[in-house]
């Protein structure tokens, strides 16, 4: 990845992301902005929290940038069925579960990413019982990136309401994840990112005035 993104409030959070990826993301863009968007809120999200569970500033830089482009893959999807709120037949469910194997070969058949950022891309849906998908891992199987960008996505999803339900407090969202602790999450990624409350309120104020947050 040779690209370095700085722009708002996004310039105390390295993004390393290839030129290519970044058009197929402009791409995303289009098809569906709420994608995008939320695209961009978790590599904030990662880069702002990844103290908390992360040491190596190399792992930092790959959480970021996979967490930036976790959801390429729904470029490929239906726009019909990423529509927010949409109730799922078998078959259209089957599809759009396609999206991360389906983000992770493109970027690997073109070489725009790095077997971490690929593991990030391809096993985020994973749950720590074994219950997710695409390949059922379950535990430390699962890639580490993977399973800090499964927690963000589920604190970014409650938070802001870019899918399912109501729009949740801080208190609120900490209560699910603590719920869903040992079951679909690392329970130990979310008692360190709950250790972040202030840095999460911060995370709220810009994301709700989009303050420099969007590329």
């Amino acid at each position: 990845m040779n690209r370095l993104i700085r722009q708002g409030c996004l310039t105390d959070v390295r993004i390393e992301v290839d030129s290519a990826a970044l058009r197929w993301l402009t791409m995303l863009k289009r098809k569906h902005p709420d994608t995008y968007e939320h695209s961009v809120r978790m590599a904030l999200m990662a880069g702002r929290l990844s103290r908390a569970c992360l040491e190596d500033p190399n792992e930092t830089v790959a959480l970021v940038a996979g967490c930036l482009l976790h959801d390429l893959g729904k470029i490929m999807i239906p726009a019909d069925l990423l529509v927010s709120g949409s109730t799922y037949t078998n078959e259209q469910w089957s599809i759009v579960k396609l999206h991360p194997q389906l983000g992770a070969e493109l970027l690997e058949i073109h070489r725009m990413a790095n077997d971490e950022v690929l593991g990030l891309i391809r096993h985020h849906h994973e749950r720590w019982d074994g219950k997710g998908y695409p390949s059922g891992l379950n535990g430390e199987r699962i890639p580490l990136l993977a399973r800090i960008c499964s927690v963000l996505e589920s604190l970014d999803s409650m938070l802001f309401n870019r899918s399912f339900g109501n729009k949740r407090t801080i208190q609120d969202a900490f209560c699910e994840l603590e719920r869903k602790s040992g079951s679909q999450f690392d329970g130990f990624i979310v008692e360190r990112l709950m250790n972040r409350a202030d840095e999460i309120i911060r995370l709220q104020f810009l994301f709700a005035h989009k303050r420099g947050v969007f590329l």
